[in-house]
Parts: structure tokens; sequence; C-alpha cells
């Protein structure tokens, strides 16, 4: 067992167990820039068996002024305050942003960001550590 940066020659590879996990999402492109660090795990006859991929996306942070005018105001700056940041992250090249909602505001604030913004929940949980 050997690990190591993944190389051009491995993606066939790595597609192929990608593909056999059966998951319901696409593989990223393992030659983007927006794929950071990508190691294998490979045999001894250098095969890689397993893999991992670190893609660039983003964490935004929101700050509001509740005592500033009314909500509708307030929710009209948000929706152009949100197509300015999508702007300049795409033209960034970032693919996709996360934002973690309190559980208090889930079905107020999260139902509006999704019904009015297109974010999307999802199915999937969510892990995190520091690195």
């Amino acid at each position: 067992m050997n690990i190591r940066r993944l190389e051009n020659g491995d993606i066939e590879q790595i597609r192929k167990i990608f593909e056999a996990q059966g998951f319901d999402y696409e593989l990223p492109e393992l030659d983007s820039n927006n794929i950071i660090a990508k190691k294998v795990v490979t045999d001894e006859n250098n095969t890689a068996r397993m893999g991992v991929a670190a893609r660039i996306t983003v964490e935004l942070y929101g700050f509001v002024d509740h005592t500033w005018d009314t909500p509708a105001v307030r929710f009209a700056a948000l929706k152009q305050l949100h197509e300015a940041m999508r702007q300049e992250l795409k033209e960034k090249g970032i693919e996709d942003g996360h934002f973690w909602c309190p559980p208090q505001l889930v079905k107020s604030f999260g139902r509006r960001m999704m019904r009015l913004l297109g974010w999307k929940k999802p199915e999937w949980t969510d892990f995190w550590r520091k690195v």
C-alpha cells in the first residue's frame, strides 16, 4: 500500500471506483483548478484503489442590522447583495457556497433562501473538522 498524489493516469480507475459506488452525484472534474489536493491509495501494482479530492468551496457569513428599516426593505437589499456576491464568486471560479442556518431560522429564513434565492437544503449530513 502506498499513498501518493493522484496522477492523470489514475483518473479512469477512480471513475470506475466512483461509478461502482452508485451515489447520485457527479464525479468532479479531477483536473479542474478547483481541485486543490488529490491523493490515492495504490496497491502493489500501483493501481489506485481509493482516493480523495479536495475541491474549493466557500462558506458564507451574513450580517444584518435588524433595526434598519422594514423586513421587506432588508430582504430586497439581501437579494441585491446575494446577486452581487454570487456574481463575484462565479467570476473567481467558485462553483458553490454554503451557509449554515441557525435552527431557529430554518423555517422562516431558510425556506425563503430556497424558494426565492435558489438555495438547496442537502439531504446528506455534513461533517467538518479543523485542518
